[in-house]
């Protein structure tokens, strides 16, 4: 299983003319990787991904698994239809993926509970280790510390990008050691790094990877 440790990117996704520019993708995703970053991330939120199609989402992560042979690779799996999800996800089976980097469903605001099952369905079919993505400014939930501890149970939960600007939360994160903890804003980077955390999903490494 991949150790999620050090520096992965989540790419943004070119576009050119209304089409997503493959060649920009991949010289991007096959720069980074040259230049030892720890893994690349597609369909994140710097990737836009809630701006594409499931067909475009596949095709991205397509030209970057082609690109970056060997470099691990994080795939986003975000939504509201948890069927559509899973499906998804089986879909994934056969591809060469370190990771599924997994947001609670944003805009229906579930409960700490129902984030749980929702995070333990996914982790049963995924055919990938999940990040558990807690970035409450964009889903409308913030994700408490038994939540996490909960959904960390599952053998298939590894890690968790913690974009929820709660230090304290954090620090229980890092003390817990039940998930590598890597930090989700740039400005909680070297915060995260001196109090334990494993490394960072860091959009500012494209400039200086």
């Amino acid at each position: 299983m991949t150790s999620f440790t050090g520096i992965w990117v989540p790419l943004v996704t070119p576009f050119h003319t209304g089409e997503i520019d493959f060649a920009a993708l991949k010289a991007l995703a096959r720069g980074l990787a040259d230049a030892g970053v720890a893994g690349l991330v597609v369909c994140g939120t710097t990737g836009e991904a809630a701006a594409l199609d499931a067909a475009e989402q596949l095709a991205a992560l397509d030209a970057v698994l082609t690109a970056a042979p060997g470099c691990p690779v994080v795939m986003g799996l975000a939504g509201k239809h948890l069927p559509s999800l899973l499906a998804s996800a089986r879909s994934w089976s056969g591809l060469p993926l370190a990771g599924l980097l997994v947001p609670p469903p944003y805009y229906i605001r579930p409960s700490q509970a129902g984030i749980v099952d929702y995070f333990r369905a996914l982790a049963d079919v995924a055919p990938a280790p999940l990040i558990v993505y807690n970035i409450p400014h964009r889903t409308g939930v913030a994700l408490e510390l038994e939540t996490v501890r909960a959904i960390a149970r599952h053998e298939r939960v590894a890690a968790i990008k913690d974009c929820g600007g709660d230090a304290g939360l954090t620090m229980d994160l890092i003390g817990d050691a039940r998930l590598s903890v890597l930090a989700g804003d740039d400005a909680d980077i070297f915060t995260t790094l001196c109090l334990g955390g494993a490394g960072a999903i860091a959009a500012s490494a494209h400039i200086r990877p």
